[in-house]
């Protein structure tokens, strides 16, 4: 009678990497994962970099990942992991930003998790229990999958929101006729993504994208852009050249300057002090473009908390340009938007689902009008 109670429980255990940049926390994760019988934590590691090595090495069956870390951050990691295996990954981090937190399920996080922003010890059990019953969830729903090329999951589940497959990317000129400069702040990643999948890059137009992001993170958001639209989408880099059918899109942590360079703009990234308690800032970026392109500027505020923006679209609307904001109820926050209206220099309020027409007719008609002359 005890051997036959005791067989079902003879299994492997859970074997676990815990990846987190403080040592306090990996103390703590190994012993809240270690306080029940079936998993073990069979390493851990600092960084992303550290991760990637003792996951080739050790084969866990479930990662533990923090988001924020030095060297290479947890969504690089998670995306790099991806590419070549299909391991369950739970997410637990201290970063609040809800758009951060989407790129990671969508780069195939199976469970996310946040740290406490109080002290942990006022809620240690509920916090271990929810760990341990992740950790045991991922570890289940991995055994039940089919294991065929799991590791292309992410990518098509994202490409099944794309309305249509992308069109052939064009190889760009140096030379650009129009700037499109989206600013974006809370809810951004989703509607920057629905109006560039949306544009088709038979304009002679560049386009910047400044998204509230925390550094480390613009990469892999731009990366993923790529995949999904028919423009090249790069994460801004020093010294680029502006290229029609080309997106940039600014650094986490850095302001991304545009200066005069020919016909068209080259990129200069700097770290001085944030604008509007942000950096990159949507301010910035709008002023330096409608400098450079004047009245061959279009600028679009889509959903974002705060004023960033408000300021760049009056400098576009002083040199002659075009500026669109989202509407509210298209907005998961209407407050960038609501700046720059309240200034009265929006020329177009739309659902996100019309900017894209609404970029593309500004340019088209403005185009006919100088033609006309």
């Amino acid at each position: 009678m005890n051997a036959q109670n005791a067989s079902p429980s003879i299994r492997r255990k859970t074997r676990v990497l815990v990846v987190d940049d403080s040592a306090l926390m990996r103390k703590m994760l190994t012993e809240i994962l270690t306080s029940v019988p079936d998993i073990e934590v069979i390493g851990v590691a600092r960084d992303g970099e550290d991760a990637l090595a003792k996951i080739d090495l050790l084969q866990p069956d479930v990662v533990t990942l923090d988001l924020l870390m030095p060297r290479m951050n947890g969504i690089e990691a998670l995306r790099r992991l991806r590419a070549r295996t299909s391991i369950p990954v739970v997410v637990i981090t201290g970063i609040n930003d809800e758009d951060a937190l989407r790129i990671a399920q969508d780069l195939g996080a199976t469970e996310i998790i946040r740290k406490p922003s109080g002290p942990i010890s006022l809620d240690l059990d509920t916090i271990a229990a929810t760990i341990i019953y992740k950790v045991q969830r991922a570890a289940l729903l991995a055994s039940e999958e089919p294991t065929t090329e799991p590791a292309k999951k992410p990518q098509t589940a994202l490409m099944k929101r794309t309305p249509s497959p992308p069109p052939t990317k064009t190889r760009g000129r140096e030379t650009t006729s129009w700037a499109v400069i989206i600013g974006a702040s809370t809810g951004g990643p989703r509607a920057v993504e629905q109006v560039l999948t949306h544009l088709v890059p038979d304009l002679p137009m560049t386009i910047l994208v400044v998204q509230h992001m925390p550094p480390g993170f613009t990469r892999s958001f731009a990366e993923r852009l790529n995949s999904l639209c028919s423009f090249h989408v790069k994460e801004a880099e020093e010294g680029d050249v502006l290229r029609t059918g080309h997106v940039y899109i600014a650094p986490g942590g850095y302001h991304l300057r545009v200066l005069p360079y020919g016909a068209t703009g080259r990129v200069q990234l700097d770290q001085s002090p944030p604008v509007n308690g942000v950096r990159p800032s949507v301010d910035v970026t709008m002023k330096d473009v409608a400098q450079v392109f004047q009245s061959h500027t279009i600028g679009v505020l889509l959903t974002g908390m705060g004023t960033d923006g408000a300021q760049g679209m009056k400098a576009i609307k002083e040199m002659g340009g075009i500026t669109i904001a989202q509407d509210e109820s298209s907005s998961t926050v209407f407050g960038m938007p609501r700046a720059a209206a309240a200034l009265g220099v929006v020329d177009m309020v739309r659902h996100l689902d019309d900017i894209p027409q609404a970029i593309m007719h500004s340019i088209r008609t403005r185009m006919r009008e100088e033609q006309g002359k």
